[in-house]
């Protein structure tokens, strides 16, 4: 896909200076009544996102901090897919891992329950755009879902770091779908962020199932997240399955190699949902970002030696599992049905390696350390 920098300037036009975002946007604390009553340490605020019709969008959030907090935490910006909210329960999880937390609705809805499901969500009064009402909007970008979300996004990451339990320097996104495409783009359109954890989003959307079929080269060149992932400058985390239906692994493998630093975990065939998307991987990558905890498993350039496979690798937690994956699924079978199995992969000297089953196709290696962390060598 061409880089034609025309999402940069789209954006550009839509958020303000890193400078200028240190201005916390109007925010206040809400009182809309749910079945449950959150603890003193978790907010439900209200606050202004991008423009929309010449007034700013409402955006809906949870904002937590941990329970009895002394001196200054790490924040985390929590971003959901599709037919998602703001998910109490995830500022809920992350305040207790000791994080502040904020997770925004970025489709101009309030949630009407703790976690996913039908019926989680209702229209907010002077809420953002719906991605299904204004996706595809090439017209008015500036008011396209896209835009008014990543604006969503970053504001809400003001709000966070403006609290003075929160250490500003030690901040992360992490998305999941949808979410996991629009911090793509926040991670490079805010670089307040040390580290992006994206599940399952990437871009080269053109080649995925998911792409409507009247996305067109124009939108593509403005909102693909290909166009500006090469651009993006904290450490970046790209967990998918191969076998994901939404965003197709030739998609995602060419997006997960475009960051200046980044990092693929494909740790198997799971599930693709809000739950499913909730890996340990993430939670260890911004761990050892933010907190200084041991670092995240590092994983070379996969090599090929006749049928052996091998990659060395270095960082993590002792003990370690090596795995190969592979399939044997001809290329005329789409990527979503395509049959992967797995087989024991050797551990010696930092090096993984596997002898690859006769008629494979395509192939990974994966190395898991002892907090069942997962780092993948991807075939190209």
């Amino acid at each position: 896909m061409k880089n034609s920098g025309k999402l940069t300037a789209v954006l550009g036009a839509v958020l303000c200076t890193v400078s200028a975002a240190e201005q916390v946007p109007a925010w206040k604390e809400t009182d809309f009544k749910f079945r449950f009553t959150p603890p003193p340490n978790i907010r439900q605020i209200v606050y202004d996102g991008g423009m929309k019709n010449g007034k700013p969008a409402k955006v809906f959030a949870w904002l937590g901090v941990p329970e009895n907090c002394t001196g200054k935490v790490p924040g985390v910006v929590l971003v959901h897919g599709g037919d998602g909210t703001a998910f109490y329960q995830w500022v809920r999880k992350w305040t207790r891992r000791g994080y502040a937390a904020i997770a925004m609705d970025t489709v101009g809805c309030r949630p009407l329950k703790k976690w996913e499901g039908k019926g989680c969500r209702t229209k907010l009064e002077g809420g953002s755009q719906s991605y299904h009402d204004y996706f595809f909007d090439v017209k008015h970008p500036k008011e396209s879902w896209t835009a008014l979300a990543v604006e969503a996004i970053r504001n809400g990451h003001t709000i966070l770091r403006s609290l003075p339990e929160v250490d500003p320097e030690k901040t992360a996104v992490y998305g999941i779908s949808w979410g996991g495409y629009l911090t793509c783009f926040a991670a490079e359109a805010d670089p307040r962020f040390k580290a992006a954890v994206s599940v399952y989003g990437c871009g080269f959307l053109k080649e995925s199932c998911l792409t409507v079929k009247k996305a067109t080269n124009e939108w593509l060149e403005r909102f693909d997240p290909a166009t500006v992932l090469p651009k993006v400058k904290c450490p970046m985390l790209f967990i998918n399955r191969p076998d994901d239906y939404a965003y197709e692994w030739s998609s995602w493998k060419r997006s997960s190699t475009l960051p200046e630093k980044s990092f693929r975990s494909v740790p198997g065939c799971f599930g693709h949902s809000h739950t499913s998307g909730l890996r340990i991987e993430g939670e260890v990558f911004i761990d050892s970002i933010l907190k200084g905890t041991p670092a995240f498993p590092e994983i070379g350039t996969l090599k090929q030696t006749g049928k052996m496979v091998s990659a060395p690798f270095h960082g993590g937690v002792a003990p370690f599992r090596g795995e190969l994956w592979w399939t044997d699924s001809p290329g005329s079978v789409p990527e979503p049905k395509k049959k992967w199995k797995s087989t024991p992969a050797v551990i010696q000297n930092e090096t993984v390696s596997a002898e690859l089953p006769d008629g494979a196709k395509d192939w990974f290696l994966n190395i898991t350390d002892k907090r069942k962390a997962t780092v993948t060598a991807i075939h190209p």
